[in-house]
């Protein structure tokens, strides 16, 4: 970004969908430049940066210039692509577009949906499910309401906030089992098994996440149907005595999973 240019250039417009697409910043792209193009857009009033103000804005977590410009690029681009395009998301070239994964709250159980957003429903924070020894809880999104392509280029996401019921030194576990069903037919045609979790021994809540890496997978990707439904199936097992409390959501972060389609017109 060069200090005090106009308005950025950019490539002929195309259409498109800004509630389909994420603009974020290019990898690569230096910190001199990223606070650049960082103080064009919030300081020249393009977008509302009231939300990475830090400390107190709503979106301080992670608080690092990156974070932030993606959140400027990505309101940036939403308020001018009816106008500009894939334009809207150029910046000098530092930015690029990548379909936006659908999200979706994993709490409360079978059968209810909520959008994820970057602070949680309050009525979810603080809400606990427990998971007895050798047992297991299912959360579902129920049928869902939208048809939607594959992202090539993603897979699936999730954090599940967990914790052991009871201070011990025992080996407490937990592993995920996140199923598709892409037609709306009630059948599984896609299932992934992650690696086990062990728990600290402290009652602390901790982040379960898809970076354990899935065990087995059966099941090819397909697009997703109106009707279809994702699910996550969280075990417990190994100690007769822990428990497992899963957490809906801290005040920052909901218990959730993202799902690597972007929402067909």
């Amino acid at each position: 970004m060069i200090a005090g240019m106009g308005a950025f250039p950019a490539p002929a417009p195309a259409p498109v969908v800004s509630a389909t697409y994420n603009c974020s910043v290019l990898p690569g792209v230096l910190p001199v430049d990223m606070q650049g193009t960082l103080s064009y857009l919030c300081g020249q009033g393009h977008v509302d940066c009231a939300a990475i103000q830090c400390p107190g804005g709503a979106r301080c977590k992670p608080n690092t210039v990156t974070a932030h410009l993606d959140y400027a690029m990505d309101g940036y681009f939403r308020a001018h692509a009816a106008t500009g395009g894939f334009g809207a998301c150029y910046f000098q070239g530092e930015a690029s577009l990548a379909p936006s994964p659908r999200g979706y709250s994993v709490w409360p159980a079978t059968g209810s949906v909520l959008s994820a957003a970057v602070l949680p429903p309050k009525a979810a924070v603080g809400k606990v499910s427990v998971i007895p020894p050798n047992s297991n809880t299912t959360f579902s999104t129920g049928k869902l309401s939208w048809s939607g392509a594959k992202a090539t280029s993603l897979s699936t996401r999730f954090n599940v906030w967990a914790a052991k019921n009871i201070s011990t030194s025992e080996l407490c576990s937990m592993y995920a089992v996140v199923s598709y069903d892409f037609d709306g037919d009630d059948k599984v045609d896609r299932q992934e098994n992650y690696n086990k979790y062990f728990l600290g021994t402290a009652p602390l809540y901790e982040a379960y996440t898809e970076k354990v890496a899935a065990s087995q997978t059966k099941g090819a990707w397909q697009a997703m149907k109106n009707g279809g439904s994702i699910s996550v199936t969280l075990v417990n097992e190994m100690s007769p005595n822990c428990g497992v409390m899963v957490l809906a959501a801290t005040k920052d972060s909901p218990s959730s999973i993202s799902a690597p389609f972007y929402e067909l017109p």
